[in-house]
Formats: C-alpha cells, structure tokens, sequence
C-alpha cells in the first residue's frame, strides 16, 4: 500500500474500493464502519506525531508503520508496528515516545523499535519491502 493511499485511508476513513453488485446499503456501511474502527488507532498516532515538531524528537527523521498494519492483512485487534529512524537514536528516546503514544490509551498494542538496534535481516528486509512511511521531518 503506497503512503498516499493509506493517508487517504486514515483521514477519509473509507476503503479505496467501491460497493460491490448486489450489497446492501447495511453492508456497505457497516463494512466502511468497521474499516474506520480499525483505523481510528492510527489516526490518533498520525495526529501525535503531526503536533510534533522537530525539537520534540530531534534525533527521529522518520517512524516507519510495518508488520500486517503496513500489508493491509490486520485484524481489529492487531497491534500497530513503528520502527523509528534515525542515527543517534537511543532506548531512552524510544522510551519516551511509547511514553507519549501510551498516553493515548489505544485499544491495541503498540510495537517500537529502533531500526539501527534491529539484528534480524528478515525483520529489516520486511520493513525496508513493505513500510509505509508514517512521519518524517
């Protein structure tokens, strides 16, 4: 999923597909429903990251969204997956920003990761394959 579909996704709130022949207008809504309940988690941690400024994480250049929130085959309750970029990055700073993500008691978990402290090629290949760029200074 390109970055522009899924910021068109989290803002709208409505899935790039159209009804299909034959739905009903109850399922039409109640899957366009579902697909903004599933999204709501990521909308308020876009919005966290959009009232950030640069002095609030100076050494984050970017937070990456991987894992099944980046391919599209999440579930309701599927965490939401960050790996956070940039050079000088420590756990302390990694800290704070699940400090601050906490804060907006989201109803699924919510994985950090520092991408220069990862040691799994498999993990790296995945993020650097299928991740959305989620925030960048």
């Amino acid at each position: 999923m390109l970055s522009h579909e899924l910021s068109t996704n989290i803002d709208a709130g409505v899935s790039l597909t159209g009804p299909k022949i034959g739905q009903s207008i109850f399922t039409i809504l109640s899957s366009e429903f579902s697909f903004a309940r599933r999204l709501w988690p990521l909308r308020k941690v876009r919005a966290l990251y959009g009232r950030s400024t640069p002095e609030t994480y100076p050494d984050v250049q970017k937070a990456v969204l991987c894992g099944s929130r980046a391919t599209g085959n999440y579930n309701p309750g599927s965490d939401i997956d960050l790996t956070l970029v940039g050079g000088a990055l420590i756990l302390y700073q990694l800290n704070a920003v699940a400090m601050q993500l906490d804060d907006l008691l989201l109803p699924c978990e919510l994985g950090l990761s520092i991408c220069h402290q990862i040691d799994k090629p498999d993990l790296l290949e995945h993020i650097e394959r299928v991740g959305v760029i989620f925030y960048t200074r």
